[in-house]
């Protein structure tokens, strides 16, 4: 017989530390929450940026200690294979890699089961490749070091034993790039953190704009672009609607000048660039939006259910993750293509379709924070039961 199955000593690995809140960063807090115990192995850490990660033990890599790696860890991408190659792991059970990039690549041994939460397979060097090159991002990166990243990451997702993705475009995704099955998807949670305050109250910015309430359309996100932020400039410019949009990123000031000759051609409509939006400050920009605008294709898009979690529909690309979970005419607007003409179509859709605020909150109500680590944690614990058995019967 069987001894009782040990609880695993668990450590998570996520690729860096140095973003404000987004969506990636609710999975890790959720994580910390099941396995409280569990360190956070990373590249590179900003404390001074990331409040949400004072609660881990962040443990960075060598990475760190180079000049402005902090900040500006993009100039040491061709470290950041070693930089989690050089972990130390031995100690622990089970490692669960969080990722977008580098971090599925730890090195681990026979007895340790390392288990992936797929954020997507890395995009610059595979499903959006053509827009980094086209956008200039990878203009650093000589073409000898892309290829070798390309055959490194090929190599690293060799290396966890069992993948879990974020989304059925993941999953895709996975089995395109990397030619690897996978469990079935968890969506991740959508939720604000506890300290997230709720009010009707309209932010000073909106009214020092002249913006009111229900009167403008809302994106959140990091300015990348992939996530085609330039086409919600665009739409909402030519249509005379105002735009609201919170984050930061390395597209910020191609999409302000492209704002600024947008609006020398239609007075009509306001864009307003928040750079630093405090969690507990996001929900009244949610509560008083007219709409969320996510005219890019996400590997999955928790900003656009979050708006839902304030009965406000969103506009969606359809091959989002986000659309797998929020209908067509239900909570969303589906865009039947990736273009200028369909994101206008879609608003003036959007305006027309007598939206259920309840109907639209019961949507993503499944997949709130409790739900997601309930089930996630379930998986965990079968998945590594089924790990141990073989293991002590091989």
């Amino acid at each position: 017989m069987l001894k009782a199955i040990p609880s695993p000593k668990v450590a998570l690995v996520y690729d860096r530390v140095n973003t404000p809140y987004g969506g990636a960063e609710n999975v890790l807090q959720s994580l910390h929450h099941l396995f409280p115990d569990a360190p956070l192995f990373t590249s590179v850490y900003d404390s001074d940026r990331v409040g949400w990660a004072k609660s881990f033990q962040v443990v960075p890599s060598f990475v760190q200690q180079l000049p402005r790696a902090k900040t500006h860890h993009r100039e040491y991408v061709g470290l950041m294979p070693l930089a989690f190659e050089s972990f130390e792991l031995d100690q622990y059970d089970l490692i669960i890699s969080v990722t977008s990039a580098e971090a599925k690549g730890v090195l681990t041994k026979p007895h340790q089961l390392h288990l992936c939460y797929l954020l997507t397979p890395t995009r610059y060097l595979w499903s959006h490749e053509a827009e980094y090159q086209q956008s200039g991002v990878l203009e650093l990166i000589q073409r000898p070091l892309f290829r070798y990243l390309k055959w490194w990451d090929q190599a690293a997702a060799k290396r966890p034993d069992i993948y879990i993705p974020i989304s059925q475009l993941v999953a895709e995704r996975c089995q395109t790039y990397y030619q690897r099955p996978t469990e079935p998807v968890i969506y991740p949670p959508v939720d604000f953190p506890v300290d997230a305050g709720e009010t009707d109250e309209l932010p000073p910015p909106l009214k020092a704009a002249n913006i009111t309430a229900n009167d403008y359309y809302l994106v959140v996100a990091r300015l990348v672009g992939y996530k085609k932020i330039d086409l919600a400039i665009a739409a909402c410019a030519e249509l005379g609607r105002n735009l609201v949009i919170i984050g930061d990123g390395p597209e910020l000031t191609r999409l302000e000048q492209l704002s600024q000759r947008s609006q020398l051609r239609s007075s009509q409509a306001k864009t307003l660039f928040l750079h630093a939006v405090q969690s507990n400050q996001l929900t009244a920009y949610y509560k008083n939006c007219r709409a969320f605008l996510a005219p890019g294709e996400e590997d999955f898009g928790i900003a656009a259910l979050e708006t839902h979690l304030f009965g406000k529909p969103a506009i969606l690309h359809p091959r989002s993750g986000a659309a797998e979970v929020s209908p067509d005419g239900v909570s969303s607007t589906h865009l039947v293509d990736q273009s200028l003409d369909a994101v206008k179509h879609a608003i003036e859709i959007t305006e027309q379709r007598p939206w259920s605020a309840s109907a639209i909150k019961a949507q993503v109500a499944q997949y709130r924070t409790a739900a997601f680590e309930q089930q996630f944690g379930d998986r965990v614990k079968t998945l590594w039961s089924n790990f141990y058995q073989q293991l002590v019967t091989a």
